[in-house]
């Protein structure tokens, strides 16, 4: 018997993530969250035992139930992450504690729970910050020049269309 159910759920979620010393890929963005986690899930899942949201639990909700699906046999996790108003990445990485991080794109989605496009950047912006506080590792679209911007002074894999990239895909 728990006095709430929704926040016994989220702390179990943390304790069981600290008892995992796997990396955790966060990806967030305004579209393409899990078409890209379904794409990086598929070329690792022949290497190596990993572990990716099922289809788009990506919220208060979602995101604790995917942690606590994640065991020691896993060798990686990756998390997507969704948001609708200011401060909800933030919160789920506290639930998550990504290692590494990928936004896919910021656009003005949402905009009744974020106010502006402002507000959408600050959000998913928070990925970007909890992974500089981590010390872990963007993976950052190098043609998308408020990406770059957002992940000025933190520790990055570029990838893009140009030779400027780390991995160029032209």
């Amino acid at each position: 018997v728990v006095d709430n159910t929704l926040e016994t759920l989220q702390n179990l979620a943390r304790y069981h993530r600290d008892q995992l010393s796997i990396p955790v890929i966060g990806i967030t963005g305004t579209n393409g969250k899990t078409t890209s986690k379904e794409l990086i899930y598929s070329v690792l899942k022949s290497e190596i035992n990993i572990y990716a949201t099922k289809g788009n639990l990506n919220n208060h909700i979602g995101v604790p139930l995917s942690i606590l699906e994640v065991n020691n046999k896993h060798s990686i996790a990756i998390i997507e992450m969704g948001a609708n108003h200011k401060n909800e990445i933030n919160f789920l990485c506290g639930i998550a504690k990504p290692t590494h991080g990928i936004i896919t794109n910021i656009g003005s989605a949402h905009l009744e729970g974020f106010k502006s496009i402002e507000g959408v950047i600050q959000t998913k912006n928070e990925l970007y910050k909890f992974i500089k506080f981590q010390n872990g590792l963007l993976f950052v679209n190098n043609d998308d020049n408020l990406l770059l911007n957002l992940a000025n002074n933190i520790k990055k894999i570029t990838y893009g269309k140009t030779s400027k990239s780390n991995i160029s895909i032209s």
